[in-house]
């Protein structure tokens, strides 16, 4: 029996949470199809944030990571599949291909397999965002957007991080383009074979890892610097929790997080362009789709800091 592993790779923030999370509620019957989700490299807090095997990463460099590895080696090769699927978004952050390769190697001394890496990519700017409001939340992270984009601008350099897999694995490197409104779910699974009606079959459970609103990851980073060591059990209230409380409505779906004029806009040339696009294999309108930057009419979240500011003080002053 020939066997391949699917690796999803992310990116962070594309749906990769429903994917993982289908996959482990669905086993047996994905088993039964076929394809295997191994419990080995899972996540020890895996309903928070998603099923993914993100062991496999973050603990390459302890002395326990062989012994992960021979453990999933001996559950791939009594699982009796043709199909393995292991899911991480760590692969795609910096220094995620090295971790993947140590990876590949190990597996390939002891077993005879194929593999394909697939990514997701979602506009740069949305992911950005959507990266900066995730770590807020799960991190309590304290600076503001642009001082969170010169920490980590690497994260969303999509042109280095995809060039090592594209130039190690050419034929294994699937990338696809995350369209706003894409179901990630039908799409990654119809993509490993599955037809539509066993699509349908499989149980969906309501998503987890939801990004906030940039009025939400504002007043986190408030509570983060203020309050959160003065009030350790008590949890942040939401931005229309303390704004109501004044009377006030806002339209969360127009307020973002400006980027700045200087460092991050000017990573973007042409020459990017075509050079992600040579990485990717995407398509011209789709390159220029991951790296436009939207010009709708948009509320800078940092404008509104005064008002959250007030509302905050408000708000506790009434607990």
């Amino acid at each position: 029996m020939s066997l391949k592993i699917i690796f999803h790779c992310g990116f962070f923030k594309t749906g990769t949470s429903s994917i993982q999370n289908t996959a482990w509620h669905n086993r047996a019957l994905f088993s039964k199809w076929g394809i295997y989700y191994p419990s080995t490299g899972i996540s020890d807090n895996a309903e928070e944030i998603g099923y993914r095997h993100s062991r496999l990463m973050y603990e390459i460099k302890k002395p326990e990571w062989a012994d992960l590895v021979t453990e999933l080696v001996h559950e791939i090769n009594t699982c009796d599949c043709e199909t393995v699927l292991l899911s991480s978004e760590a692969w795609s952050r910096p220094g995620g291909f090295k971790a993947f390769k140590q990876l590949i190697d190990a597996l390939s001394a002891e077993l005879d397999f194929e593999f394909e890496t697939v990514f997701y990519l979602r506009n740069v700017y949305d992911y950005a965002r959507s990266h900066y409001r995730e770590f807020v939340k799960r991190w309590n992270y304290k600076q503001s957007f642009n001082d969170y984009l010169e920490l980590r601008r690497g994260f969303f350099d999509y042109k280095q991080l995809l060039k090592p897999f594209a130039e190690s694995y050419p034929s294994q490197l699937c990338v696809k383009y995350y369209e706003p409104g894409l179901d990630t779910v039908s799409d990654f699974f119809g993509h490993l074979g599955l037809s539509a009606r066993r699509i349908k079959k499989l149980e969906q459970l309501e998503r987890v890892n939801k990004s906030p609103s940039a009025l939400d990851t504002q007043l986190n980073v408030m509570w983060n610097s203020y309050y959160a060591n003065l009030l350790p059990s008590q949890t942040p209230p939401t931005a229309n929790a303390i704004l109501r409380n004044l009377g006030l409505e806002t339209r969360h779906s127009k307020t973002f997080e400006k980027f700045p004029a200087f460092g991050f806009l000017k990573n973007f040339t042409k020459s990017y362009h075509s050079d992600l696009q040579t990485v990717t294999k995407l398509s011209s309108e789709q390159v220029q789709q991951l790296l436009a930057l939207d010009t709708q009419p948009q509320v800078d979240v940092e404008r509104l800091v005064p008002v959250l500011k007030h509302a905050l003080m408000e708000y506790l002053k009434a607990q």
